[in-house]
């Protein structure tokens, strides 16, 4: 099946799609509309993509949607009204970025935020508003920050907030 399948929500059984990524597939996401698909891969179901693409789950068809990051995407999150990737990339849709970007949920449109990691962001997690990144960086919004950040939903970062402790 080539890294991504989908599965029937009632049955469990392997439904007939075949999107056949380029690649590894490292990060999903879905809202109401559509599945986010973000890895390191230059095609999904024969579309070329640059590690990341949108799915249809009208049509099951890639969209025609091409945010182009130049690196790996490896989170994904869909809040209904914003799609967030971060990664490894310093680039996406043409515009620079600190290894993360937010959509517009409905348009798919580049917004503003920049989470300015001076590093990877690896996990990404929204809770009552807010956004937080975590991923091998020190500096995030131009403020010192070990390995975790958190944002506003106006995308300024929230320096009050301590990072969790880490398991052994």
């Amino acid at each position: 099946r080539g890294g991504l399948i989908a599965l029937d929500r009632q049955s469990g059984a392997m439904l007939p799609w075949e999107p056949v990524p380029s690649g590894s597939v490292a990060a999903l996401a879905v809202d109401a509309q559509r599945l986010y698909v973000g890895g390191q891969f230059s095609a999904l179901a024969g579309a070329p993509r640059r590690n990341l693409a949108a799915v249809s789950l009208a049509t099951v068809q890639v969209e025609n949607w091409t945010p182009d990051p130049n690196g790996g995407v490896r989170a994904l999150l869909a809040t209904g009204t914003a799609v967030i990737a971060a990664g490894e990339f310093t680039t996406i849709g043409g515009t620079a970025r600190g290894f993360g970007a937010a959509f517009a949920a409905d348009t798919l449109a580049l917004s503003a935020w920049d989470p300015q990691a001076s590093g990877a962001v690896y996990r990404l997690a929204v809770a009552g508003g807010r956004v937080a990144i975590a991923g091998p960086f020190r500096d995030a919004a131009g403020q010192p920050a070990s390995d975790f950040a958190v944002f506003d939903s106006n995308g300024a970062r929230v320096a009050a907030v301590q990072a969790p402790q880490r398991l052994s």
